[in-house]
């Protein structure tokens, strides 16, 4: 461990030599003044808090990922180059020891900038919502959707495979299905369909969702109901009447709700603790009670409507999210060491660029994973030849779906300016996935090529 801590040692100094480190520190402290003055938020005390929190945060994680790519890539790969490596391979220290020794530097430098970037974050979003400066009623409302760590749970889903493949069935029977449409494609256009079905709400019908919540909740632990819709008039901006319900199965006196919401952003409001079962079974129900202006409401996606419950202090949630963003961070530090022990330092910064492009793109990915990338014409003599090349092109993307997914997924910036809980179990997955298998596929992969590469050339 000592030889290790002594290559870390080498590694931060030569960073602090370089002034790698005193500017990066001025690049995220400039950023960090500048980011709150140009961006505004939709003008709320909440909003400004979200974008101070996304915005800052998202800026850091950026500034910091870039620099620990190119840092980690030349950490080996200059060294070779310029035969600076000499000094050490002739030395008892093993290929593992230099490895390690780079990506804990590196991890080191990052833990430290990282700390500067969240404390002066967490401070500017403490000094702007201060007593003083803002109302009581915005302070409220911080508490309730900001400063808070809330645990989503969902409502049951019904699943829609049986209805979806009789209906195939019989359609492809019927001979109603286009020849040139592959029966997947099919498959998934009549289970989408059968999933909005479900999920509209016509004009004075209702809609009910179940909901299984903790039974050990306190007597003053009220929960949010957050839901987002849209509408079949969502292009003329016009509100839509509802009147949401919740309680008991059958209850003939639940808690109401009625209000007027405009379609796609989100929308909240607080059920009481007195309205939820001591069995921690919740039925809420939403009417579409819209006279004016017709209209039917789609609420798609399993998190359209979501309950959140109380589960824990915003700055535990923060701490958290900065735990998070350090894991991601040491995962790209050991893919670029690694891509610097086998590659040159051009090379290696590219692909580790490309590696990092996934997870910016993962929906993309994920969506041409799922439904393929090229349009296939309803002309017999074109269907082969784009058939193939579409077969060719998902699979493709379902490989680096694979990849991609556990980097788009483990972000905690699109939960913590939300307010919802950053959970153990969420840090958990991101050390498994990143930290185990990912850096730990990748120390083995560079740890062993670097064993049989000869650097005194």
């Amino acid at each position: 461990m000592n030889k290790i801590f002594a290559i870390a040692g080498l590694a931060i100094r030569t960073a602090v030599r370089s002034r790698v480190f005193i500017w990066l520190m001025i690049l995220l402290v400039s950023a960090i003044i500048v980011l709150p003055l140009i961006l505004k938020g939709d003008g709320s005390a909440a909003g400004r808090a979200q974008v101070l929190i996304h915005y800052n945060l998202r800026i850091i994680a950026i500034i910091l990922t870039l620099a620990t790519v190119w840092v980690a890539c030349g950490s080996v790969s200059t060294e070779i180059r310029d035969r600076h490596i000499h000094l050490l391979v002739t030395k008892p220290v093993s290929r593992l020891q230099l490895w390690l020794g780079k990506w804990f530097g590196i991890l080191c430098i990052n833990a430290a900038l990282l700390s500067i970037g969240g404390g002066l974050t967490y401070g500017l979003l403490l000094w702007e919502t201060r007593e003083g400066v803002l109302t009581e009623e915005d302070r409220a409302t911080l508490a309730e959707e900001v400063f808070v760590a809330r645990r989503p749970f969902y409502a049951e889903t019904k699943s829609h495979d049986s209805i979806a493949t009789e209906t195939l069935e019989a359609l492809m029977v019927r001979g109603d299905i286009p020849e040139n449409m592959p029966a997947q494609r099919a498959y998934k256009t009549i289970k989408r369909f059968y999933q909005l079905r479900e999920n509209s709400v016509l004009p004075g019908t209702v809609k009910e969702w179940r909901f299984e919540l903790p039974m050990n909740m306190g007597p003053d632990e009220d929960v949010i109901l957050r839901y987002r819709f849209s509408s079949s008039r969502q292009a003329q901006r016009r509100s839509t009447a509802g009147m949401w319900t919740a309680g008991r199965k059958n209850d003939l006196a639940p808690f109401r709700h009625r209000h007027a919401s405009y379609p796609g952003g989100a929308h909240q409001f607080t059920v009481p603790r007195a309205a939820i079962p001591d069995d921690g079974v919740l039925y809420v129900k939403y009417m579409n009670a819209e006279t004016k202006y017709p209209a039917t409401v789609v609420f798609d996606g399993n998190s359209a409507v979501t309950i959140l419950a109380n589960s824990g202090s915003f700055s535990m949630n923060f701490l958290r999210a900065m735990l998070v963003l350090f894991i991601r961070l040491a995962f790209f530090a050991s893919l670029g060491v690694t891509a610097g022990s086998l590659l040159s330092m051009p090379v290696a910064v590219f692909l580790s660029f490309f590696v990092l492009s996934l997870s910016s793109f993962g929906d993309y990915i994920a969506s041409v994973a799922s439904t393929g990338l090229f349009y296939i014409p309803h002309h017999p003599e074109h269907v082969e030849p784009t058939t193939f090349l579409n077969t060719i092109a998902q699979s493709f993307f379902k490989c680096m779906n694979v990849v991609s997914s556990p980097l788009a997924r483990l972000d905690p910036l699109e939960s913590l300016p939300s307010g919802l809980l950053i959970s153990w179990a969420f840090i958990a997955e991101s050390i498994l996935f990143l930290l185990i298998i990912y850096a730990g596929l990748s120390a083995v992969l560079g740890v062993g090529c670097f064993n049989r590469r000869e650097v005194a050339l």
